[in-house]
C-alpha cells in the first residue's frame, strides 16, 4: 500500500520553534496513483502541478500491509 503524507512545518508560539506536522495522510495501491494524487495536490494548493508552497509538501510511503 502506498501512502501520500502530507506535511507542513508551522510556526509554534508555546515553543518558538518551526515543528513539521503531518496534516493528512491518503491510502492508494499503487505508486502511479500515489504519484498523481501528490501533483494534484500541488497544483490546488499552489497553482502549479506537482508544486508547493513554501513549508508544504507532500510524499509518497510504501508500507507492505502484510508484514
Amino acid at each position: 500500500m502506498w501512502y501520500l503524507v502530507i506535511i507542513t512545518v508551522m510556526f509554534s508560539s508555546a515553543s518558538g520553534d518551526y515543528n513539521p506536522i503531518i496534516r493528512g495522510w491518503y491510502q492508494y495501491k499503487t505508486i502511479e496513483e500515489c504519484v498523481t494524487a501528490r501533483a494534484i495536490l500541488g497544483e490546488i494548493q499552489s497553482g502549479h502541478i506537482g508544486l508547493f508552497t513554501e513549508g508544504n509538501n507532500a510524499v509518497c510511503v510504501y508500507k507492505d500491509i502484510n508484514l
